[in-house]
């Protein structure tokens, strides 16, 4: 796991957390502010960033700061480690390598590379990539900054200006500097190794998943239809198209270029058709624009709805938590603000001062996982 080596000096730099045991970790809001709490309680986070999320492998929770908070740092915390570093950007681009998942991040300030979440091992870029995903299992694609190539200046011949009615003709100015594309974007495609192996770069304002289309089902002579089963990886593709104002790229799966065209510019939800034909044309199949998602799935109900095992109410001004389990209504706690409850976590709602405080809690034995101190300076009284 990450951050398992850590040196007696790396403690001291980076403010790592120890935690001990094999507790488990659970995210809370305070008044809009995330922290963190383990399953006593205990606080482990203060509330005092305003993103938490959890990275794709589920392994780390990671607490970003808010703009204005200019002294506080993304803070990344392992919770199978029960331990946690500071990172000048913990980035949410997550790409997988050899099929562990590699974190994008910057621990100093202009010091970006990507992190393996399993050994901590660190893979340096050669590029200042400032965004990446992975197209597949083969290979990466980023955004990056490309460094411009200087034009040579070439030195004005030298001329004796000749005098018109006694007076010198005005000097030539130098033409001004060619500036960059604005809307274009720089692409690196990378080989998915850790030796992150360039494969391809160019500019473009949009580009392209393209699929083959599956072959129709035609009738026989008789007029019967052979059906026939099409597996379909949702993370490959068969070809990809860039496209840069009107001027277009067209490469196979191994990004080997197929064709370069031009056309009418698309837009980024969808290829013109005109570009769309010839780019059928030049592949030499029906294509269509890779979709992501999977179908939906109808579910099958008796009618029945199972009664809540917990609901909420409110007197007057006071709100209630309330436990309906063996058919018997029990009330567990009271607040002065709006409760609601959801999936096994509370809401408390500050409708006056555009505040909410926010966390889990354990529906068999009703263990909640914030400190009670919070719960104290909201007003909330367990009754139970």
């Amino acid at each position: 796991m990450i951050l398992r080596k850590i040196s007696i000096a790396a403690v001291t730099v980076f403010s790592i957390i120890n935690i001990a045991g094999q507790q488990k970790f659970y995210p809370f809001s305070y008044e809009n502010k995330d922290g963190l709490s383990d399953d006593k309680g205990n606080e482990i986070i203060a509330p005092i960033y305003d993103y938490c999320r959890e990275s794709d492998d589920k392994k780390l929770l990671i607490f970003k700061p808010g703009f204005d908070s200019r002294n506080l740092k993304t803070f990344c915390f392992d919770v199978t480690a029960g331990q946690g570093k500071k990172y000048e950007t913990f980035y949410e681009d997550e790409v997988k390598i050899q099929k562990v998942s590699h974190h994008f991040v910057e621990e100093i300030k202009g010091k970006k590379y990507l992190l393996n979440s399993e050994t901590a091992e660190k893979i340096t870029f050669k590029d200042d990539v400032y965004s990446l995903k992975d197209l597949n299992e083969q290979f990466i694609i980023a955004k990056y900054f490309a460094k411009e190539i200087p034009v040579p200046k070439v030195a004005p011949k030298k001329t004796n200006p000749v005098k018109a009615k006694g007076k010198l003709p005005p000097p030539v100015l130098a033409p001004p500097p060619i500036s960059r594309e604005e809307s274009a974007t720089d692409y690196v495609i990378y080989s998915s190794t850790t030796a992150l192996k360039p494969v391809l770069r160019t500019k473009a304002n949009h580009y392209f998943l393209l699929n083959k289309q599956a072959p129709e089902n035609q009738p026989d002579e008789n007029g019967n239809v052979k059906m026939q089963i099409v597996t379909i990886n949702l993370n490959d593709f068969d070809f990809v198209l860039f496209e840069n104002k009107g001027n277009y790229e067209l490469y196979d799966k191994d990004f080997k270029l197929i064709k370069k065209f031009t056309s009418k510019p698309s837009e980024e939800y969808g290829v013109n058709e005109e570009a769309m034909k010839k780019s059928e044309t030049f592949a030499g199949s029906k294509i269509e624009r890779k979709r992501g998602g999977y179908p939906s799935v109808g579910m099958a109900s008796d009618g029945k709805r199972e009664e809540p095992k917990f609901t909420t109410e409110r007197d007057s001004e006071i709100h209630y938590f309330i436990d309906k389990r063996n058919g018997v209504s029990r009330k567990v706690l009271s607040s002065p603000l709006k409760i609601t409850y959801h999936n096994a976590s509370l809401r408390f709602e500050d409708v006056k001062n555009e505040k909410s405080t926010y966390f889990k809690f354990n529906e068999e034995t009703l263990q909640f996982y914030i400190p009670k101190k919070y719960l104290d300076q909201l007003g909330v009284k367990i009754l139970n």
